[in-house]
C-alpha cells in the first residue's frame, strides 16, 4: 500500500527542556575541525532518525526538528531487521516491507508520546512517500528501459537497480528494493516520491500539512500523485518482439531505446509523436511491464491493514 517514509518536520511549541532530560536521547554538539568552536545546535539519533534542536538566533527562539524514515523507525521499534541482518553494526535499517497506515498510525501516537505534541504540531517541511510492489518478472527487466521523466534524463547507480529523476519540487526514485535488501525470493519494486519544498504537495492538493493530516483520504491524493509521476515516464519495453513488427517499425527502435536520442536529438516539442509511436509499439507488440507495474500500484490504495 501507498505509504510515508522518509520525512522532515518543524515541530512547534516544544517542551525543549523536557526532550533533552529523556534517558532514550543522547544529544550531542559538533565542533568544527577548522576553527574548534561547537555548534550551538544539537542533535540526538533515535532508531534511523535524527532528532535536532536548533539553537535561538536573533529574533526566533530555538526550535525541533525530526527527520527520517518514519518505516524504518517503526520496524526498529518492534525489532524487524532487514533480511541480511546477521547481528553486525551495520544496522541501517529497514523498510522492505508492508507499512500499514494502522502502523503509521501506531508511529504516530509514538511521537507524539515522545514530543509531548499533538500531531498537528509537527509540520512538514519534506516528505516522502512510496509503495513496495511484488511484479510477476524480474524487475531490472523493467528498470533497464527507463528513458526520461519530464524532460529530465534518469541517473542511475548501484549497479543500475536505482534510478532517479530530480526535479527543483521533487524527486522520482524508481528501483529494485529486493536488490537492496538481498531478497532472492521476491521481486520488489519500489517507486516513491520525495517532495522536495511542500509547495508541491499544496499545489496537487494533497492536503498533508502536519503529520495529523495523514489519512485514507490524503494518502489516497498521494497514489493517485504518484501514478500521476509514473505515467510521465517515458521507457523503452525490452520484451518487444521485433518479428511482429512492420520493417519501418522495426527502424525506429534503436532510436527509442537510446535516452541520448530522446534528450540531446529531438526538441522537446517534437517528442510527442514518437512517444506516442513508442507507447503504441509497447501496448500492442510487448508484455508492457510499466502497464502491470501500474496495475498493481492501483490496488496500494490505503488501508489499515492488509
Amino acid at each position: 500500500m501507498i505509504a510515508l517514509d522518509y520525512v522532515k518536520l518543524y515541530l512547534k511549541n516544544i517542551d525543549i527542556p523536557r526532550l533533552t532530560r529523556l534517558p532514550e536521547l543522547d544529544f550531542k554538539t559538533s565542533v568544527s575541525i577548522s576553527t574548534g568552536l561547537y555548534s550551538n545546535n544539537i542533535e540526538a539519533e533515535y532508531y534511523h532518525c535524527t532528532i535536532k534542536i536548533i539553537a535561538s538566533r536573533a529574533g526566533t527562539s530555538s526550535y525541533v526538528e525530526f527527520s527520517g524514515s518514519i518505516h524504518k523507525m517503526w520496524n526498529a521499534i518492534q525489532g524487524i531487521k532487514a533480511p541480511y541482518y546477521r547481528g553486525n553494526r551495520n544496522d541501517k535499517g529497514f523498510n522492505g516491507n508492508i507499512f500499514t497506515l494502522n502502523d503509521f498510525n501506531n508511529a504516530r501516537i509514538h511521537l507524539e508520546y515522545l514530543f509531548a505534541c499533538k500531531a498537528d504540531q509537527m509540520i512538514f517541511q519534506g516528505v516522502e512517500f512510496g509503495v513496495n510492489i511484488n511484479t510477476p518478472f524480474a524487475v531490472n527487466s523493467y528498470l533497464q528501459g527507463l528513458l526520461y521523466h519530464r524532460n529530465i534524463e534518469f541517473e542511475f547507480n548501484y549497479n543500475k537497480n536505482y534510478y532517479v529523476a530530480k526535479h527543483n519540487y521533487f524527486t522520482l526514485k524508481l528501483y529494485n528494493k529486493s536488490a537492496q535488501y538481498k531478497i532472492d525470493d521476491k521481486n520488489i519494486f519500489r517507486a516513491e516520491i520525495k517532495i522536495l519544498k511542500t509547495e508541491e504537495i499544496k499545489l496537487k492538493k494533497v492536503g498533508m500539512v502536519t503529520l495529523g493530516d495523514i489519512n485514507e483520504l490524503t494518502l489516497k491524493k498521494a497514489l493517485d500523485m504518484l501514478i500521476m509521476r509514473f505515467d510521465e515516464v517515458v521507457y523503452y519495453d525490452y520484451t518487444i518482439n521485433p518479428e511482429q513488427l512492420k520493417d519501418k517499425d522495426k527502424l525506429y527502435l534503436n532510436h527509442y531505446s537510446n535516452p541520448r536520442y530522446w534528450i540531446y536529438e529531438v526538441k522537446p516539442h517534437h517528442r510527442d509523436r514518437p512517444k506516442k509511436h513508442l507507447k503504441t509499439i509497447i501496448e500492442n507488440h510487448s508484455e508492457n511491464l510499466s502497464g502491470q507495474i501500474r496495475q498493481l500500484m492501483i490496488k496500494c490504495a490505503p488501508t489499515h491493514n492488509v
